[in-house]
């Protein structure tokens, strides 16, 4: 009886341990997190990391730890970060916001204390935890309350500072310090704030927690979860990549606005389809993606993997298609077949602008473009971009060839090399002259 009373009663202290987990526990492993770029941006209740960008020689990127050396400073550690979004792991603090008028406090969610400027003297760069959101009075002279700027022309730099009780003492902000720690991480801690906010040695960043996302996954059927979303802004996670400094084809159900020049933080070239001159589909510059409109999207120098995009509308159940006379360029949403007759007139393009048929019975991935040809106009279809001729690309068969002989313009004149006039021609995908 003692022994089965034992067993129980182990068994329900457990059960009530894994019930207060979710209250205390830090879990974030792999909770997605996105740049602040203005104060407005951060309300009472959100939850955000702190993050200091190529923090090393080695261009890792540090978060704010849930380890610290009591009363000096707290390590960092390794974190995810792809353009604006940074992923969190089982060793990021995650922070949240108590917000009161224009005051912050910033709980930390792993020991439910509050961050604080730990500071005894002007000498000392130390940070620290209280359990009380009151200043704390004494030599230490613990302040928890906090101001939060974002330095919007310097990279979005995130400036928390704490005041300071001590008579002369100097006001102090959170900082990075590459040093001081074994894991070769850093640590953060408290510098001085008129010495170090222009510093971009010590700067951090804010990442603010992302919720209510919708999903759309390049390998599903996005049908549904755009019809039952229309009307609606949300966050929208898509599940894709788009390769650095390739061309890849692009078409989602909402506008996103590309001024600055950046998608999810990485620069982009963007292409649009503009006109169809005889056999040249024509692709000029764009600074903005409408909904449901197919677009051409190279990054500079690295890959968007699986792009987060916040505060979007979307807007357009179903992909437009572009063009006009023998030439279009269709989005799709989810994934597309080709059958046998459909992969006769249809072209892929590849990451170096050549232009391919697909294969018969292949399926290409949701969330990008094919260009539709009129049959007889296929093999001898090219692209321009930008309006430079350099742009233009032949088409690289991977169907049977027929052996069909075809003009610049596209036309049929048969199979037969004898009797051509000097000139140009396109034979099972591949140009040759005529002299």
């Amino acid at each position: 009886m003692m022994k089965f009373f034992k067993t129980s009663l182990r068994a329900l202290l457990c059960g009530a341990v894994l019930a207060l987990c979710p209250m205390v526990c830090n879990a974030a492993d792999g909770d997605k997190f996105k740049l602040v770029k203005s104060v407005s941006e951060l309300n009472d209740g959100d939850k955000i990391i702190l993050v200091k960008l190529n923090a090393n020689s080695t261009g890792a990127n540090v978060a704010l730890s849930t380890k610290s050396k009591s009363g000096q400073y707290i390590e960092g550690a390794i974190i995810e970060v792809s353009g604006d979004i940074a992923t969190a792991n089982n060793t990021t603090e995650i922070i949240q916001i108590e917000k009161e008028s224009n005051d912050f406090y910033l709980k930390c969610l792993s020991n439910t204390m509050y961050l604080c400027n730990n500071c005894d003297d002007n000498s000392r760069n130390t940070i620290g935890f209280s359990d009380k959101k009151t200043t704390v009075p004494g030599s230490k002279g613990k302040v928890v309350k906090a101001a939060i700027e974002i330095d919007e022309i310097n990279n979005y730099n995130a400036i928390i500072s704490f005041g300071y009780l001590l008579k002369n003492a100097k006001d102090r902000m959170i900082g990075y310090g590459y040093s001081g720690t074994t894991s070769g991480c850093g640590q953060f801690r408290c510098y001085t704030l008129n010495e170090h906010r222009n510093d971009n040695t010590y700067s951090i960043k804010i990442f603010k927690q992302i919720t209510d996302q919708v999903s759309l996954s390049e390998s599903s059927d996005n049908a549904a979860v755009i019809s039952s979303n229309k009307g609606k802004t949300v966050d929208v996670s898509l599940s894709r990549t788009l390769v650095a400094d390739k061309w890849n084809t692009f078409c989602v159900p909402f506008d996103i606005d590309l001024t600055d020049g950046k998608l999810n933080g990485v620069e982009v070239r963007v292409m649009e389809f503009m006109d169809v001159e005889s056999n040249i589909m024509c692709f000029g510059a764009a600074t903005n993606i409408k909904a449901g409109e197919a677009y051409l999207i190279k990054p500079l120098n690295e890959s968007i993997t699986n792009p987060i995009l916040p505060n979007v509308t979307i807007s357009s159940d179903e992909p437009k298609t572009l063009g006009k006379g023998n030439y279009s360029f269709v989005g799709v949403y989810s994934p597309k077949s080709f059958d046998e007759q459909a992969s006769k007139v249809s072209l892929f393009i590849n990451g170096s602008a050549k232009l391919s048929r697909p294969k018969a019975n292949s399926t290409m991935k949701g969330m990008r473009a094919y260009f539709a040809c009129a049959s007889e106009q296929a093999a001898s279809a090219q692209l321009q971009l930008g309006g430079e001729l350099t742009g233009v690309a032949s088409i690289v068969s991977d169907v049977d060839e027929d052996g069909n002989i075809y003009n610049l313009n596209g036309v049929c004149i048969g199979k037969d090399i004898k009797g051509l006039s000097k000139g140009l021609y396109i034979k099972n995908g591949k140009k040759f002259v005529v002299k």
